[in-house]
């Protein structure tokens, strides 16, 4: 008898056991999404919903003329590098160079280097490799015309080579990425090869030595073609977004060799509004994720697309935040769990440009936008992400009117917090729009409940197997 008790007390203590780390795991998770931000910035002008990304730090950096962020990378330590141009000797030989700023993770400057070539250098794409080498691409001025430039430097601001290609016309090189074997791939436009049109698209690879290893040129139309960024796959698969026929976004994918996979086109058969895509990036499914925009003559909206690997729509989102003038997608991230982060430009307060930071999810829900002001136009041309103790470091660069001259270049770190237990995201929102709860609050009840629900079902089945047990003595 005695036992029989102790066996029922054990069981029901058990059961309560159950019961209270379910329950309190449901109450963790939602008290998870109760993040605490900093002290609100004066110039976050709309943040939607009421927590999303938190401003680490800002900083400009200037010399007394024009100078402009492009494109910003973060290494293993988590220093940053940006690359950019700078009007730094106006009406000079080198009215305008290439520049490369790095900075520490918390946005001290470190060092700097002007690379002028002639008068019309720009700096437009950085990547780093997986031994913290850095790789800039841009254009160069040769004559009266401009070729594709790459160069190397190492973490000390030392050039470790620099490669130029091109033909006697003018040659851009707009952005840049690097496989799992560090080798380089640069993509952009060219006049000095026609195919089809006036200007083609082109990709060059090198190796980490500079050895050229493989070229295309690519056309699609008797029109203009221009690609904007690209990235490469486990397999070392190519994608490229971009123009074709001067007004349809483009899509394409290569295999390793460049041969061609596919090509996809968005926009109007009329052309009567112009598409074009900016940035490119992978999930971790290997589906495609493109950012760009349209104008139809005044008005402009982001768009934001998603394509399966096979190269189908899924999905195509737009963006302006009410505003009917203009507003830009210039570039795109994805981190590890298919999030997407979006940065670029909008007109939101009269002429001048405000800075935007978007945040979706793979369904393209948007989750949050923020947009802030530092002066009288402010342009965020390019984004990078970095993923380290259950949280989200997210670096954009642009150019800033705020500071000594005309336009300085401006770097920004934002933050946010993983739910690492489970994979989901804190956030502030719990609600859908239409106020039903979100997908993955419900998920969490709905373990919870299942959880608690065998407990109780094996517990019970156990005592009247043991009454049964009873009744048959």
């Amino acid at each position: 008898m005695i036992l029989k008790k102790k066996f029922k007390f054990l069981l029901l203590i058990s059961l309560i056991f159950m019961l209270m780390v379910n329950m309190s795991f449901t109450i963790n998770y939602m008290n998870g999404n109760k993040v605490s931000n900093k002290e609100a910035n004066p110039n976050l002008i709309n943040t939607t919903p009421k927590v999303s990304s938190n401003l680490e730090w800002n900083v400009t950096w200037s010399t007394s003329e024009v100078d402009r962020g492009q494109d910003i990378a973060v290494d293993s330590s988590e220093n940053i590098y940006v690359v950019g141009h700078t009007d730094i000797i106006p009406g000079g030989l080198a009215n305008r160079q290439l520049l490369l700023i790095k900075f520490d993770k918390e946005g001290n400057h470190i060092w700097n280097e002007t690379i002028g070539f002639n008068e019309h250098d720009y700096g437009y794409g950085i990547a780093i490799d997986s031994k913290d080498f850095i790789y800039i691409t841009g254009s160069i001025s040769v004559s009266s015309d401009n070729n594709a430039t790459l160069l190397k430097y190492d973490s000390e601001g030392e050039q470790l080579w620099n490669r130029t290609w091109g033909g006697p016309n003018s040659d851009f090189a707009f952005n840049i990425a690097i496989d799992n074997q560090d080798n380089i791939y640069i993509t952009g436009s060219t006049e000095s090869f026609p195919v089809l049109g006036d200007r083609e698209m082109f990709i060059v690879k090198y190796n980490e030595n500079g050895t050229k290893i493989r070229e295309e040129i690519i056309s699609t139309s008797d029109l203009a073609d221009q690609t904007s960024d690209i990235t490469i796959d486990k397999s070392y698969n190519i994608y490229i977004t971009g123009v074709s026929n001067n007004s349809y976004l483009l899509v394409m994918k290569l295999n390793k060799t460049f041969d061609y996979m596919w090509n996809k086109t968005y926009g109007k058969k009329d052309g009567t509004v112009e598409y074009y895509g900016d940035g490119i990036a992978l999930g971790s499914d290997n589906n495609i994720y493109v950012v760009g925009g349209n104008d139809s003559g005044g008005d402009a909206d982001m768009i934001l697309l998603k394509y399966n690997n096979s190269g189908n729509l899924e999905w195509c989102e737009s963006w302006d935040n009410g505003s009917s003038k203009q507003v830009r997608g210039n570039d795109i991230e994805i981190d590890s769990r298919n999030y997407i982060y979006i940065t670029g430009s909008g007109q939101f307060i009269g002429e001048h440009y405000s800075f935007i930071l978007l945040k979706y999810n793979p369904l393209g829900k948007q989750l949050s936008s923020t947009i802030w002001e530092e002066s009288i136009s402010d342009y965020a041309n390019g984004l990078t992400i970095s993923e380290k103790n259950n949280v989200i470091n997210i670096y954009l660069t642009g150019g800033t009117h705020a500071g000594i001259a005309q336009y300085d270049v401006y770097v920004a770190k934002f933050t946010e917090q993983i739910r690492d237990k489970i994979g989901y995201y804190y956030s502030s929102d719990d609600d859908d729009d239409d106020g039903k709860p979100k997908d993955d609050l419900l998920l969490i009840v709905g373990v919870t409940v299942l959880v608690s629900a065998i407990a109780a079902v094996t517990v019970i089945s156990v005592i009247l197997i043991k009454k049964r047990s009873n009744l048959k003595r």
